[in-house]
């Protein structure tokens, strides 16, 4: 009988593969968007994890940096991510994709933030 803290390995590794670091988010210009960096700088930070509060700060910082240097295509994935974010929040679940977080919606804006908007 395996003991109880077992993990599938499988989704040890996959659980792993979405979280980013801290270290990976660009210097803005923009002095609100830099503190909000600060934070997160040197550590880990779970995509999956929606609601907690490295998750949260790291919208904040991306949020920040779609609105000081507008991308229209950022701003459609941090309107995506918001409306995942509140339907987790209040129901549990995404009914779009039937996940209980929002992990792709928010590697999907940190992309377009780091590749397009990113060191404004």
């Amino acid at each position: 009988m395996p003991a109880r803290n077992t993990f599938c390995l499988i989704h040890f590794y996959k659980r792993m593969s979405a979280s980013i670091s801290g270290d990976s988010l660009p210097v803005s210009s923009t002095k609100k968007c830099d503190k909000l960096r600060k934070l997160l700088a040197g550590k880990t930070i779970s995509l999956t994890a929606t609601g907690d509060k490295l998750p949260n700060q790291l919208v904040s910082f991306l949020s920040c940096q779609v609105k000081s240097s507008p991308v229209p295509s950022c701003k459609q994935l941090l309107t995506a991510y918001e409306k995942c974010h509140n339907s987790v929040m209040g129901t549990g679940s995404y009914p779009t994709t039937g996940r209980r977080h929002c992990g792709e919606e928010l590697e999907s804006l940190y992309n377009c933030v780091v590749g397009e908007g990113g060191g404004t």
